[in-house]
């Protein structure tokens, strides 16, 4: 429907209910003969008219702002959740390995105890305030940029997504992850690289590095919270640990 239709669908049902109003109310006048109470009672409806008014925009207009925000923060968990399981954890694995502090992630992050923190924050403040030490070599260089240019089409796909438009944090790092990969792409020779251009990659590299551990945790609390199996899966395939092994071991 065009908008000139639409407008006057719209003028053509104001008139409708307008004259429908007017014909109830002369009807009345006609078979009661108040007058007076008619108009008293048009004027007593209209003074209700900005209390509905008021608890249509604000009241109801709040609940539904609520329920959308439920609604989407819950497709964009399920998003990450998702970027998570097709190449998150690999990366997040990936560039641990040039990491040479990662042990301290993998001493807490597999301890159930560490997840039982009493709020989110405190379990994101220890990833937040951890420091890597990055040491990049021309393999580990080469091993990224295929990694990531297989992801291309797929990161595409993930900043077009509606979902992800109010999520700054996340959105950063797959814009950090496009970055990466450019800057490999530029590169056409990655083996005649100077130390100081490797360097400066490695720096790249920590950036994407520590933004997407804090994404990696508000993952895994949305797990524990939400889906507990998944959440056991998840620490036992964590991607810190030296080998990825999810048997479950059940102490006697």
């Amino acid at each position: 429907m065009s908008a000139n239709n639409k407008k006057r669908t719209n003028l053509i049902i104001c008139a409708v209910l307008l004259t429908c109003a007017i014909t109830i109310y002369s009807i009345k006048a006609a078979v009661y003969g108040d007058l007076h109470g008619s108009f008293k009672f048009i004027f007593h409806a209209l003074g209700i008219l900005p209390v509905n008014l008021l608890l249509m925009t604000f009241i109801f207009n709040k609940l539904l702002t609520a329920h959308n925000k439920d609604e989407k923060k819950k497709k964009r968990d399920m998003l990450v959740g998702v970027f998570f399981s097709e190449c998150g954890c690999k990366i997040v694995r990936m560039l641990a390995k040039m990491d040479a502090n990662r042990h301290e992630l993998n001493d807490c992050s597999h301890d159930l105890s560490f997840w039982e923190a009493p709020n989110h924050e405190a379990i994101r403040a220890t990833f937040e305030s951890y420091k890597s030490n990055f040491s990049a070599t021309i393999e580990d260089l080469a091993e990224i940029q295929k990694s990531l240019n297989g992801q291309h089409r797929y990161f595409l796909n993930l900043i077009d997504h509606p979902a992800l438009n109010e999520h700054g944090a996340f959105s950063d790092l797959i814009w950090g992850l496009f970055h990466l990969e450019d800057e490999l792409n530029h590169r056409p020779d990655l083996t005649k690289l100077p130390k100081s251009d490797i360097d400066h990659l490695a720096g790249d590299i920590a950036r994407v590095y520590e933004n997407i551990l804090v994404q990696w945790v508000d993952h895994i609390v949305y797990l524990k919270n939400n889906y507990p199996y998944l959440f056991s899966l998840a620490i036992r395939t964590s991607p810190f640990k030296p080998e990825c092994d999810c048997s479950a071991v059940i102490d006697n």
